[in-house]
């Protein structure tokens, strides 16, 4: 009996731990400052997570770079509905050396997603709109004549438009995962998947297919194609979770 209540004793302070730390977590959110190797605050960094008014709607940023004055560098994630700030502590920590690196959780995605939003609001000349008013803020809040922008997957679509009309606001433009051609892209994704399923003898994929499959996403995962080293969102979503700048319910609205 005293092991058994001490086992329960147990379970119940696990528990209540565990609830204090989804508490505490459901509401914090914040960068870090930039600190060099000694652990001393860097001098002149940037380290901010802010919401802003961009287009009329609240919508969140974050800057991190160690020298204010170096260029700024946008990044634009893909999706449309794909944030991209929570996974900035997983690659852009030597990017921040050389650039103020800004990323931007568009109107209806990850921490600045609101039921408020209308579907409406969320075309592409909106965040057309919304791209070119934030690097208009940039550049002043950063002293800077023009702006290095990135774009990943959907975001390269968006930031060659925005780089086609408007050149004079922008340095240069990196295209990740860059979109030309999605009639093909969508091909090249059907033969891998129905390739694969067929050596793997995966019936409910061809079965999928032989009727017209929508999303090939599950299978691409499935088989490897989408994520490295990973067969499902869940190493995503575990990285949300450790992401300073997003609290827990931020995490949740992440795809």
């Amino acid at each position: 009996m005293r092991v058994t209540r001490i086992r329960a004793r147990a379970v119940v302070a696990v528990v209540l731990f565990g609830a204090a730390l989804l508490a505490w977590r459901s509401s914090r959110a914040f960068t870090p400052p930039v600190r060099s190797a000694d652990g001393r605050v860097v001098p002149d960094s940037v380290a901010s997570l802010e919401k802003i008014r961009v287009g009329g709607v609240d919508q969140w940023i974050l800057a991190r770079g160690r020298n204010r004055r170096n260029p700024v560098l946008l990044f634009l994630h893909g999706g449309p509905g794909m944030p991209a700030m929570y996974l900035a502590h997983a690659f852009q920590r030597e990017l921040e050396d050389s650039f103020t690196v800004v990323h931007w959780d568009r109107r209806g995605a990850g921490k600045s997603y609101s039921k408020r939003i209308p579907g409406a609001s969320l075309s592409v000349s909106n965040q057309l709109a919304d791209t070119l008013e934030l690097v208009r803020i940039l550049r002043d809040r950063f002293g800077q004549s023009r702006v290095y922008l990135l774009g990943h997957s959907w975001g390269s679509l968006l930031g060659l438009i925005a780089v086609a009309r408007h050149p004079e606001l922008f340095d240069a433009y990196i295209g990740v995962g860059q979109i030309v051609d999605d009639n093909q892209a969508r091909k090249v994704q059907l033969e891998f998947v129905e390739r694969e399923a067929r050596a793997r003898g995966d019936r409910e994929a061809l079965e999928e297919i032989a009727r017209g499959p929508g999303s090939l996403e599950k299978y691409l995962f499935r088989y490897g194609a989408e994520l490295t080293g990973a067969t499902s969102w869940w190493p995503l979503l575990g990285i949300g979770l450790r992401a300073p700048e997003y609290s827990f319910w931020d995490s949740m609205k992440v795809p």
